[in-house]
C-alpha cells in the first residue's frame, strides 16, 4: 500500500504532466503486475463501491484514538478533509510497516464492503494497527468512496506506453474497454492480440498557430478559408473494418459516451476518418462546452443526460476516405468530399458540416471575428485552401484568432491553503443587491512576487477560518480575465467563468466600485 499511497501524494503535488508521468512510471517500474493492474483500475474510475460513510469513519476513529470529539472537530476545521483528519488523529501503528501490497488491500476493501457494521469496524481497527498515516489516508478514501487521483486517463496512457513500449493509442484503447481487475490479468489487458488495435488508431491532430492581431495586412484573402472556432471539444471520428471509434483531442476513447449515436456509427462508410468538434446543441441553440464536458465526465450516460445535453459532431476536415489516407490532398479538395459525405449521411441531429464564412476582404474577416461570441464561437480559424493536413504548426497554414477575452473587476473574499503553506486558490466576488456574491475561484495569473505579497496581506487581514479556507477583509479589487461565461445552477452567482485568471490588482478601485452581477449577466449574449 505504501508505494500506492506515495503515488497518490505525488500526483496531487505535481503541477505538470511530466511530473505525473514520472511518478506513474516509478510506480509501474517498482510494482508487481497485479498491483499495476489495480492502480490502472483506480485511476480509470474502476474503484469499489463505498463501504462505510464518513460519519462512521469519524465515530470509530474518535473512539479508537481517545481524543475528545471537540478537539477532532477543531483539527478537521484546520485540515478540511475528513479522511485525512482521521488518519492524523489515530495512534501510530503497532508494526513499522505492512507486508501487504495494493491488491491485498483491495481484497480487504472488498471484504469490508461485504461485512456487517461491527465486522467493518473490526476490520478497520486491524488496518489502523498496520498502516502509517499516508497509507491510512488512501485507505480511508477507498472505503468511503472518495478517492479521486489527479491524473487523467491520457496521462496514465502516456506513462504505460513508455513503460510497455506499446503505442499510446493502443494503451488508450485497452484502458477504455469494459474490464475489471478481478476478471483478467495485467498482460491479458495490455498485450493480448486485438484486431481493432490498428483499426482504431487515430491520426495526429493538426494544430493551429495563434494569431494575436487582425490579418488586415495579408495579401490574397481568397487563398484562405475562414471558419468559426466552435465552443466544443475537438474529436476524431473513425470508421474502419466494421467498427466505429470516437477519440477526443487527449486521445481518450469516448465512443461509449454517445449511445444515442448508433445511427451515425452504423452509417459511417468503412475507411473513413473525420476531424471535427463535439458541440452541445438543443432547440437550435448551442450550449456551452462546459455543459458538454459535464456530460462526458459521467461514468454512465442515461436518457436524462442525453435529453439535457444533446451532442452533435461538427465536421470540418476529412482525413481518410475509402481507406485512403488523403491528408496530402489540398484542404479545398478534402472539404468538398467531406461536404458530400455529410449531405449523403443526412443525419443532422448527429453530424453537421462546418461551413466556411464568406469573406471577400480581411475587413470582413475582422468583422466576423468581432461577432464570434454572438455565434457561440470562441473565435475564427484561418486555413490555407491549398494546405495539406498534418503540416508543422510553424508553417502557419492554420491560424487561430481567438475572440477577445472578457474582463470583470471583483473583490477578493477568500483564500484557500494548498500544499504546505502555499495558498492554492482565491475566491472573488461581485455585488448583488448590496451584498458580496461569490463569482469565481482561481490561482492563475499572479507572478511569484505578486503571490508572495498577496499571501502576506492575507495573513494580516484574515477575519475567519473555515478549515483550510481563510475569509479576508473584502477590500482588494482584482481584474479577472476569462474566455467565456455560462449559466450554472451549481454556482451561487448563477454563472460560471471559463478559464478565469488574475490580471492584477486594481488599486485605483475601492471595493464598492467592483462590478455587479448584472454586469456579468450582460456578457451572456442571450
Amino acid at each position: 500500500m505504501k508505494p500506492f499511497a506515495t503515488l497518490i501524494y505525488e500526483l496531487d503535488a505535481s503541477n505538470t504532466d511530466e511530473a505525473k508521468i514520472a511518478a506513474l512510471r516509478r510506480f509501474l517500474d517498482a510494482s508487481e503486475d497485479h498491483d499495476n493492474l489495480w492502480m490502472m483500475a483506480l485511476l480509470t474510475d474502476r474503484k469499489p463501491k463505498r463501504s462505510i460513510t464518513n460519519a462512521q469513519l469519524r465515530e470509530w476513529a474518535i473512539s479508537w484514538s481517545g481524543i475528545p470529539a471537540w478537539l477532532v472537530e477543531e483539527c478537521y476545521q484546520l485540515v478540511g478533509d475528513q479522511a485525512e483528519t482521521m488518519s492524523l488523529i489515530l495512534p501510530p501503528p503497532r508494526q513499522s510497516s505492512s507486508s501487504k501490497d495494493l491488491s491485498d488491500w483491495m481484497d480487504f476493501v472488498d471484504k469490508m464492503g461485504k461485512s456487517h457494521e461491527e465486522g467493518q469496524r473490526e476490520l478497520l481497527q486491524q488496518a489502523w494497527q498496520e498502516l502509517g498515516k499516508e497509507e491510512l489516508f488512501v485507505l480511508h478514501k477507498l472505503v468511503t468512496g472518495g478517492l479521486r487521483p489527479s491524473a487523467s486517463p491520457k496521462i496514465l496512457a502516456m506513462a504505460l506506453a513508455a513503460h510497455t513500449q506499446l503505442e499510446e493509442s493502443v494503451v488508450a484503447l485497452r484502458l477504455s474497454g469494459d474490464w475489471a481487475p478481478d476478471s483478467l490479468s495485467y498482460h491479458e489487458l495490455l498485450f493480448a492480440q486485438d484486431s481493432t488495435d490498428d483499426l482504431s488508431k487515430p491520426f495526429p491532430l493538426q494544430a493551429a498557430s495563434p494569431l494575436d492581431k487582425a490579418p488586415d495586412s495579408w495579401a490574397n484573402v481568397e487563398e484562405w478559408q475562414i471558419e468559426w472556432q466552435w465552443d466544443g471539444i475537438r474529436a476524431q471520428l473513425i470508421g474502419r473494418g466494421g467498427h466505429t471509434f470516437l477519440w477526443n483531442k487527449e486521445e481518450e476513447l469516448i465512443t461509449d459516451k454517445f449511445p444515442e449515436w448508433a445511427p451515425l456509427f452504423d452509417a459511417i462508410p468503412p475507411g473513413t476518418v473525420i476531424d471535427g468538434v463535439l458541440i452541445a446543441r438543443k432547440g437550435g441553440r448551442l450550449l456551452p462546452a462546459q455543459q458538454l464536458r459535464s456530460r462526458l465526465s459521467r461514468k454512465t450516460i442515461t436518457k436524462k443526460h442525453i435529453a439535457e445535453t444533446p451532442v452533435a459532431f461538427m465536421a470540418f476536415d476529412l482525413l481518410e476516405w475509402e481507406s485512403e489516407d488523403i491528408r496530402s490532398w489540398p484542404l479545398q479538395q478534402r472539404r468538398a468530399q467531406l461536404q458530400a459525405l455529410v449531405e449523403e449521411l443526412a443525419l443532422p441531429a448527429f453530424v453537421s458540416y462546418s461551413a466556411a464564412i464568406p469573406a471577400a476582404t480581411w475587413e470582413v474577416v475582422s468583422h466576423a471575428h468581432s461577432l464570434a461570441r454572438a455565434h457561440h464561437a470562441t473565435g475564427v480559424i484561418i486555413k490555407r485552401l491549398d494546405s495539406a493536413y498534418g503540416e508543422e504548426v510553424e508553417n502557419g497554414n492554420w491560424r487561430t484568432w481567438k475572440a477577445e477575452p472578457l474582463r470583470a473587476n471583483a473583490v477578493l473574499i477568500y483564500a484557500q491553503r494548498g500544499q504546505g503553506t502555499l495558498l492554492a486558490e482565491y475566491t472573488f466576488a461581485v455585488w448583488e443587491e448590496g451584498e458580496m456574491l461569490p463569482l469565481t475561484k482561481t490561482n492563475q495569473g499572479l507572478s511569484e512576487a505578486e503571490s508572495k505579497h498577496l499571501q502576506g496581506w492575507i495573513k494580516q487581514h484574515t477575519v475567519e477560518k473555515f478549515g483550510p479556507v481563510r475569509a479576508v477583509v473584502p477590500e482588494l479589487v482584482f481584474e479577472i480575465e476569462f474566455d467565456g461565461i455560462y449559466r450554472s445552477t451549481r454556482h451561487k452567482s448563477g454563472v460560471n467563468l471559463d478559464s478565469p485568471r488574475i490580471l492584477g490588482q486594481r488599486e485605483d478601485l475601492a471595493a464598492t466600485e467592483a462590478d455587479t452581477l448584472a454586469t456579468l449577466l450582460s456578457m451572456l449574449g442571450e
